[in-house]
């Protein structure tokens, strides 16, 4: 899927399992993923960039309410806010805020018990606003950074992806 504007993705009620792959969600300064209270969240292979109003401080790239648990994170990049990448409620004895260098030091995939798998450069998009183009340059972090394992076989053009997928909803 490829998200761009709008609100993004909020989810809040009686959501079980909530799963996204491949996807890119650019540009929502409302935040781009935001989960309230749905217990259980597999994010991997997505791109959550540009999310933040840098005027006005803005929303985070991804929300995380209280009561999730994290199945599986990994192989996501993240370029919304330097200072609050990831907002994680359930986080106790610290800020809830996750910034940019905590994320990509491995501070937030050791607090979580998570791979140290995150990208966090811009994606280089083919071209951004207001001829917004979100395939990615050849040279972008994402291309090949991403993980096989529930994976979807083609992209959202219907290319097939291949043993070592693109960050995203389009393969290189």
């Amino acid at each position: 899927n490829v998200l761009r504007g709008a609100r993004g993705v909020a989810i809040n009620g009686s959501v079980d399992h909530f799963t996204f792959v491949n996807n890119v969600v650019a540009e929502s300064h409302y935040g781009a993923i935001g989960l309230g209270n749905s217990p259980y969240l597999t994010l991997v292979n997505n791109i959550i960039a540009f999310n933040a109003d840098p005027l006005e401080g803005g929303s985070t790239g991804v929300y995380l309410g209280p009561g999730v648990t994290l199945v599986r994170m990994e192989n996501n990049l993240y370029w919304s806010r330097v200072d609050g990448e990831i907002t994680a409620e359930f986080a106790s004895g610290r800020d809830s805020d996750f910034t940019r260098a905590e994320v990509a030091g491995g501070t937030w995939a050791s607090y979580v018990g998570q791979p140290q798998r995150a990208v966090t450069e811009d994606p280089l998009f083919v071209s951004a606003w207001p001829d917004v183009d979100l395939h990615l340059q050849a040279s972008s972090p994402a291309v090949g950074a991403g993980s096989a394992k529930g994976a979807p076989g083609d992209d959202a053009e219907g290319r097939p992806r291949d043993a070592q997928p693109d960050l995203g909803a389009y393969e290189q």
